[in-house]
């Protein structure tokens, strides 16, 4: 908050403490947390409910498109944004010079504000090279943004909010649900909480897990997506928790529906019929019951008004993730529902609980059940039961804080010594506390979700995806994934790659539909088509180089038994098909690449792992209520 706190700025003053803050410290290295293998950082509230906006069907005019590319922030090759070969800027700029800038070109565009000449033969694909500021007084023009054509031409050229979204994406490939993006565009889908806020899997883990510029990511999405709510306009007010006169006549009947039912509970008590729920007594039951159907009722109620408020911006909110859920929406809109204390139904003092009300009267309204809602407004008795509720709230948030902050530090203080020795244990002192950290030696933000025979594990790496950089199949049949990921001289991203093959070429863009042989399906719920082809040392991806198969099934072996952990050898040894359908200079790749993304997702030795336990679980506590 802003109540006269204050902040303190440290300026590294020698070389290694600047060496350790570019390589600990930065922003990029500390998105993945190895609590829950996801993201701590992601897009929320106004960002969120914007670009979930901008990627709906929304068509932007094309002067105001370009002028939302120019919010995109500088996207370099030494910042990670680009993939680790030459073929990504081949593809993507072509030809062009520094020079054929689209406000110079002029063949592409003659313009001066709104007042466009365009000659209609240009090119499906042009690049702004963006002027900005140095900030000395000098212009650069250091980087370059692909532009596609406006997805639509006639009668007007219009650019589609998905369009202006992928002009924030590095190059890479993700699908979850809906959404696809392919090569840095996306193709369909709209982007919510799901792809751009912290769950594990979504577009924020697969970019930090490859090394991406998370933070260009993040600071060009949300100016891209505040500049378009500027031009957009999003706003909410009563109109949009308002529903029709039908739906509110339903939601009446339901509340009164639900009165009767409670009701005929209470007859049944006093009539002394009621039986026992197992493991209850009679009270408990009688209490369950009455519960049951209040609870029902606000949840049927609450449907019914969100259904009836589709186009409602509250409703977006919800949708995108950004601010609230269904129950805002139901207690807003149907009725606020029942208010408890300690978990249960506001009790009788003196035999009632208001002097509103008889003695013993158990009816819904006089325990404390709102029927009202926030827009229809509280009667007083009704007003001091959600007060007493909300109170309960505060003094709990109080107490809380204080009782975990206090585990917190006893949790650190027994663990502080535990850490990560020369051998992958933990010790603490002279104890060991386990032989193996975490049963394999893998630092829990550095993996990704796989399944193996049904069974779900975390390792390093997709195998399959590595399979796209060097498959290749025997003379007549190549099959492998062709997303712009070969960098052949004679193959160009706007062919067909069937046009540069003559001889019995199958193309499947799935490469996951070639794998038959007794192959059991391994996926990966965080990364399924980003690793590119790497063009080096390829320029004859058929041969083997003059190797024979026993060199080859050699490479396959240290492959498959290079690690002394089971369950990975046996997850490399289900792909082993795979492998051997490789060249001998595709296996080197791949054998190198595995090795190096096994090393890397070792845990480090050293490392404070009684800290980081304590913390994993002081931090998820305080988030909870007591």
């Amino acid at each position: 908050d802003f109540d006269g706190d204050e902040m303190n700025l440290h300026m590294p003053q020698s070389y290694n403490t600047k060496a350790e803050l570019e390589n600990l410290c930065l922003v990029d290295k500390n998105v993945l947390s190895c609590l829950g293998n996801k993201p701590v950082m992601g897009i929320v509230q106004d960002s969120l409910v914007g670009v979930r906006k901008m990627t709906g069907d929304v068509y932007v005019d094309e002067y105001e498109g370009f002028n939302l590319l120019y919010r995109v922030v500088q996207q370099t090759k030494d910042k990670g944004y680009s993939a680790d070969d030459d073929y990504v800027k081949d593809e993507l700029y072509g030809d062009l010079k520094d020079d054929d800038m689209i406000y110079k070109s002029d063949n592409n565009m003659k313009c001066s504000g709104k007042d466009k000449n365009y000659d209609k033969t240009s090119n499906d694909k042009t690049i702004i090279n963006n002027v900005i500021n140095s900030g000395d007084g000098r212009m650069c023009m250091d980087y370059k943004i692909a532009v596609h054509r406006p997805a639509i031409l006639r009668p007007v050229r219009l650019c589609t909010g998905r369009q202006i979204f992928s002009s924030t994406l590095p190059h890479i490939n993700y699908r979850r649900g809906d959404v696809l993006i392919k090569n840095g565009i996306l193709i369909k889908g709209s982007i919510d909480k799901k792809i751009v806020g912290t769950s594990q899997g979504s577009l924020v883990h697969v970019l930090a897990l490859e090394g991406k510029c998370i933070t260009t990511f993040f600071d060009s999405l949300q100016r891209v997506v505040c500049t378009f709510l500027l031009q957009s306009g999003f706003s909410m007010g009563i109109g949009d928790t308002i529903a029709d006169e039908r739906t509110m006549h339903i939601i009446v009947d339901k509340l009164r529906e639900s009165k009767r039912e409670v009701n005929k509970v209470i007859e049944e008590s006093r009539r002394g019929e009621m039986k026992k729920a197992p493991g209850m007594n009679l009270r408990e039951t009688f209490e369950s019951r009455i519960s049951q159907i209040l609870n029902r009722v606000r949840d049927v109620s609450g449907g019914l008004a969100g259904d009836s408020l589709i186009k409602s911006n509250v409703r977006m909110m919800v949708v995108a993730g950004s601010k609230g859920s269904m129950i805002n929406v139901s207690q807003m809109t149907a009725c606020v529902g029942q208010q408890n204390v300690e978990g249960h139904r506001i009790a009788f003092s003196n035999q009632r609980t208001l002097p509103h009300f008889h003695k013993d009267d158990n009816r819904a309204e006089s325990r404390g059940f709102v029927e009202n809602s926030y827009l229809s407004g509280l009667r007083a008795d009704e007003f001091f039961f959600h007060a007493m509720g909300g109170r309960e709230g505060l003094i709990d948030t109080a107490v809380k804080t204080a009782e975990t902050g206090y585990i917190q530090r006893r949790l650190i203080k027994s663990m502080e010594n535990c850490q990560i020795v020369f051998d992958g244990s933990v010790r603490s002192e002279k104890d060991v506390i386990s032989f193996k950290y975490g049963d394999d030696c893998f630092d829990g933000s550095r993996v990704e979700r796989v399944s193996l025979n049904g069974r779900e594990y975390s390792y390093l790496l997709f195998l399959n995806v590595c399979m796209e950089k060097y498959l290749n199949w025997s003379n007549d049949t190549i099959n492998y994934n062709v997303n712009n990921n070969v960098n052949n001289n004679n193959i160009n991203n706007n062919y067909n790659i069937k046009n540069n093959y003559n001889n019995n070429v199958n193309v499947n863009d799935n490469i996951n539909n070639n794998y038959n042989n007794n192959v059991k399906d391994i996926y990966n719920t965080v990364n399924n088509n980003n690793i590119n082809i790497k063009s080096t040392n390829h320029n004859n991806i058929n041969s083997d180089n003059g190797y024979g198969t026993s060199t080859c099934n050699t490479i396959i072996k240290d492959i498959i038994t290079f690690s002394n952990n089971k369950i990975f050898n046996r997850y490399l040894s289900s792909k082993q098909s795979l492998l051997q359908r490789l060249n001998y200079s595709a296996l080197l790749h791949i054998r190198d690449e595995i090795k190096e993304r096994y090393v890397r997702a070792l845990v480090c030795i050293g490392e404070m792992v009684g800290t980081l336990a304590s913390q994993s679980i002081g931090e998820p506590a305080t988030q909870m209520t007591l």
